[in-house]
């Protein structure tokens, strides 16, 4: 039969959504903090006074919220940072492609348009990292959630036409770049999911 501390970690635990590890330490802390209220005041007392689940959650899913941000923050600047690196180098060798032939104004200008929006979203991304703490915790979670999936949404689907495009495209060689877009999008959900749970 599980005891009254363990039902308060349980039901705190179930509230819960972020960074396993993190989620872990946070549980192991209360765990400690009742066992030890329990060892003057008894278990119940201890857990009466420890607050609600559901307040004690909250606070502790602001905390789960931005680390699962800032994750996500990284991730972005990781991998939008590579894949635009990687368009450049390739994009020097690129044109012997096209044998000679320019490619049209649709295409430049689409090639453009992707460099702008991974500069713009890198020094964005940048720019939130570091004034990570000035918004409240779920509200900042929230904008790199929603920023993050809109951004790699777009880059992939841009990128993608380019190689499509290419006089030489091959759109199912080009997808292995995609399986980092995809690890961002998770992590872009997961963040999402932290900041919505009450």
């Amino acid at each position: 039969m599980p005891s009254v501390i363990d039902e308060y970690v349980a039901d705190v635990a179930g509230r819960l959504r972020g960074p396993a590890r993190l989620r872990r330490d946070m549980l192991a802390e209360i765990r400690d903090a009742l066992t030890d209220a329990a060892e003057v005041d008894g278990a119940e007392a201890a857990v009466a006074d420890f607050g609600p689940a559901r307040q004690i959650a909250a606070g502790l899913q602001d905390v789960l919220a931005a680390a699962r941000a800032g994750r996500t923050t990284v991730l972005l600047i990781v991998v939008l940072g590579a894949s635009w690196a990687q368009a450049e180098l390739s994009g020097l060798d690129g044109w012997a492609e096209w044998r000679g032939a320019m490619p049209g104004p649709g295409y430049l200008w689409l090639a453009e348009a992707v460099d702008v929006l991974s500069g713009v979203s890198l020094a964005a991304a940048g720019l939130g990292w570091a004034l990570r703490r000035r918004w409240p915790p779920r509200e900042m979670a929230r904008l790199v959630a929603g920023v993050t999936m809109g951004v790699m949404a777009l880059t992939a689907v841009g990128g993608l036409l380019l190689v499509g495009l290419s006089p030489h495209g091959r759109l199912a060689g080009a997808l292995w770049w995609m399986a980092p877009f995809a690890l961002v999008q998770l992590s872009a959900y997961r963040t999402w999911r932290a900041a919505r749970i009450a």
